[in-house]
């Protein structure tokens, strides 16, 4: 086996979130998301490979060097030889945030301070620029467990000797992805899904 670039393996960290719209504004300053395992599926043998697995690796798809850390951590992977047409990842339950939404005219500013929410931690918000803090959620097992069929590729990628048929070239837009939610007297914050393009060439 020998050691590639599979940047679509990410499409799959962003899997646990649940997709919807939001009429608020929001800008984005960090979103870390720590991954426990990866997995891709190989349609010859029918069977899910396992290509990472141990401790969390983290990757901050707000920075600009998001490619390039995605890119390191995909190199040190050994991938067998095969067709490959699904993807699945394990995230962990804790990841980190910082940023602000504008809704109704009022901007929510993350804090350090969380607050629980349905068994989860949430952003405690502040209106206050200054205030503005890497905020640790944290979510259920539950929220992070795989889909058992994975993310589908549009078309299969075949890795022989080593080499990939296809460049896959992956494009995190986090436009609003910030949530904000008046809940009684608190307003809370907490990650919507970022939108996730793919290109093969």
């Amino acid at each position: 086996m020998k050691k590639i670039h599979i940047f679509s393996i990410i499409l799959a960290i962003l899997a646990f979130f649940t997709s919807s719209a939001f009429a608020d504004t929001s800008v984005t300053n960090k979103y870390q998301v720590s991954l426990t395992k990866f997995e891709l599926f190989n349609s010859g043998t029918n069977q899910w490979v396992t290509l990472y697995e141990g401790n969390s690796v983290t990757l901050d798809i707000a920075s600009v060097s998001v490619n390039q850390a995605v890119g390191n951590f995909m190199s040190g992977l050994s991938v067998p030889d095969g067709t490959y047409t699904k993807a699945r990842a394990t995230p962990s339950t804790t990841f980190v945030i910082k940023g602000s939404v504008t809704s109704g005219g009022t901007t929510y500013y993350t804090t350090a301070t969380t607050l629980a929410s349905g068994g989860r931690t949430v952003s405690s918000a502040s209106t206050t620029a200054s205030d503005e803090a890497d905020c640790t959620i944290a979510i259920l097992t539950t929220d992070v467990a795989p889909n058992t069929d994975g993310v589908s590729f549009s078309s299969p990628l075949t890795i022989t000797d080593g080499n990939p048929n296809k460049k896959i070239r992956v494009k995190f837009d986090l436009s609003n992805t910030l949530v904000y939610v008046a809940a009684g007297p608190n307003n809370l914050v907490y990650p919507g899904p970022p939108t996730v393009t793919m290109t093969l060439e």
